[in-house]
């Protein structure tokens, strides 16, 4: 047993009529499989003596405290099973002390002892009021209390959905800071994660280290550490993590630095003195619906709507990190236009709910075609460009052509028909197709048209005269060794609708449309006399 404060650690044996009267020494009965910590708040050494059965218990063990600052030591210093209270030291309605005590003891039961207690009605400390012992104690009912007190502390310590929000989307937690701050969070949070969620880093480059590890759901960090102050800490953190929500502690109520804490990246920024359980449950739920309305915001701003795919803006920004990358290490990338062949008897004929199922059928197949970590974008309607990034050589583009060639000649299926799609490609590589983004664009975009004129569905390099091909169509056993789908429809032959039948849904029968109800395939049309570049019909 421990006593706090002055409080004198020596046992004494209870003094006659400390027990009931006629009642015989208390021999509990708890047994081994209650390790109970109990913490005794009560200003009598002859309290502290009767629970002396229980501290002989295996695994038991009691703190003494005599007055409430001794008590709130103890509280902030270890994790207990019960607390056993008495009233008459908070005054004569001791609410805001043991309201206080709670907070601290979230997973405490709390026992109250006394000759009077009085209290408002409906006072149950969130749940954690297991009842009252009025002097002399009843030893049966004081232990019953005590099981019920640590029955709720175990279940309540247990992994369970208590906070089912904050538990799904708060699998590591990252605290950087000072240790007496760490174990007041992790007090306040011991409900709401799992076990070992909660990591402690007391310096900036320990919580680097942790970074290079494993990813963190949330951060919460001081602005001063060891290593580092000011907002130093925070500017590194969201340099490694631009997705995490991060939160701010900090014992300063400068205004002016809470509105460079909020610049810099946070979500939020909460003081010490102010912080309780209900005040970080609600910092880290905003922290988190604030950073995914962010990323979604500027997900939306970069990718395209219906596809998924980058937008230009995001093609550009990554052909901009490849160019300091290829200058810096020596190696090339190339940059692909990609253009659908007569893309728009597509959405003339079927209607554009057709039409935008087929540009997501086609992104993905382009997808498919490339690495992971090259990039496939959508300029807009029918256009597309991919970014090869880090190639050992020009050479390697013919043999990506000629994959993405491949990957859309099956017809893609929509709405129960199969419908056939091409594309024309232009190619241009650097440095020798150019040396900035936009550039680097435009001579691709010059090399599809050129592409297109050399009858479509092939593709066609910019500069002409550094690789060995140009306007070449691939190698039949580079697309398909695969007969043509039964059924299915060339855009070539596809006839712009009239104002007969709707734009969307089946085709009136005797029309080519599906296949199915068509006995022969009409013609290809002749094609028109080729334009000049920029006017190509797409």
């Amino acid at each position: 047993m421990t006593d706090a404060g002055a409080a004198d650690t020596r046992s004494t044996r209870p003094k006659p009529g400390a027990w009931p009267p006629g009642a015989a020494p208390w021999r509990p009965t708890l047994g081994a499989d209650l390790p109970l910590r109990i913490l005794l708040i009560d200003a009598s050494r002859d309290t502290l003596a009767l629970l002396e059965p229980i501290a002989a218990e295996p695994g038991a063990q009691i703190h003494h405290a005599r007055t409430i600052a001794d008590a709130l030591r103890y509280a902030f210093k270890f994790c207990y099973d019960a607390l056993i209270v008495d009233a008459a030291l908070g005054g004569e309605t001791p609410v805001a002390f043991l309201e206080q005590l709670s907070s601290v003891q979230p997973t405490a039961g709390v026992l109250l002892s006394g000759e009077s207690l009085r209290f408002p009605e409906g006072f149950s400390l969130g749940g954690n009021l297991l009842g009252s012992c009025r002097k002399p104690w009843d030893t049966q009912e004081l232990e019953a209390a005590l099981r019920r007190a640590f029955d709720l502390s175990q279940a309540r310590r247990a992994p369970r959905p208590a906070f089912p929000a904050l538990r799904v989307g708060f699998e590591r937690v990252l605290f950087i800071g000072a240790s007496a701050d760490y174990r007041r969070i992790e007090r306040m949070t011991r409900l709401w994660f799992a076990p070992g969620a909660l990591v402690h880093a007391r310096t900036l480059e320990e919580a680097v280290a942790l970074f290079a590890q494993q990813g963190f759901d949330l951060v919460l960090t001081e602005l001063c550490l060891p290593d580092a102050c000011g907002l130093d800490p925070l500017l590194r953190v969201r340099r490694i993590s631009a997705q995490t929500p991060i939160l701010v502690l900090t014992a300063s109520e400068d205004v002016a630095l809470f509105d460079q804490v909020l610049q810099a990246g946070a979500q939020d920024v909460l003081l010490k003195s102010e912080l309780d359980r209900k005040g970080l449950f609600r910092a880290m739920w905003h922290a988190r619906q604030r950073q995914r309305a962010q990323s979604h915001l500027q997900h939306g701003a970069l990718h395209d709507e219906l596809t998924s795919l980058a937008k230009r803006t995001l093609l550009s920004q990554r052909i901009a990190n490849a160019l300091a990358r290829s200058r810096r290490i020596g190696n090339t990338f190339a940059v692909m236009y990609i253009d659908l062949d007569h893309f728009k008897r597509i959405n003339d004929t079927y209607g554009h709910d057709v039409g935008d199922a087929v540009l997501v059928g086609v992104s993905q197949r382009l997808q498919s075609a490339v690495r992971e970590y090259d990039t496939v974008a959508r300029l807009g309607g029918d256009e597309f460009a991919i970014l090869l990034d880090s190639l050992d050589g020009a050479g390697e583009v013919a043999t990506v052509a000629q994959r993405v060639l491949a990957a859309l000649q099956p017809p893609i299926p929509v709405h129960g028909r199969q419908l056939e799609v091409t594309a024309s490609m232009g190619i241009s590589v650097f440095p020798e197709g150019g040396t900035a983004a936009e550039e680097l664009l435009r001579s691709a975009d010059q090399a599809m048209y050129s592409a297109k004129r050399a009858g479509r569905n092939t593709y066609s390099l910019r500069p002409q005269s550094d690789v060995g091909f140009s306007s070449s169509k691939p190698p039949a056993a580079a697309l398909s060794s695969k007969p043509p789908v039964s059924g299915a429809v060339p855009i070539s032959n596809v006839v712009p609708a009239s104002s007969s039948f709707p734009a969307s849904g089946p085709a009136p029968a005797g029309s080519s449309f599906g296949g199915a109800s068509s006995s022969s395939t009409p013609p290809a049309r002749s094609a028109p006399p080729l334009p000049a570049i920029g006017s190509v019909s797409r």
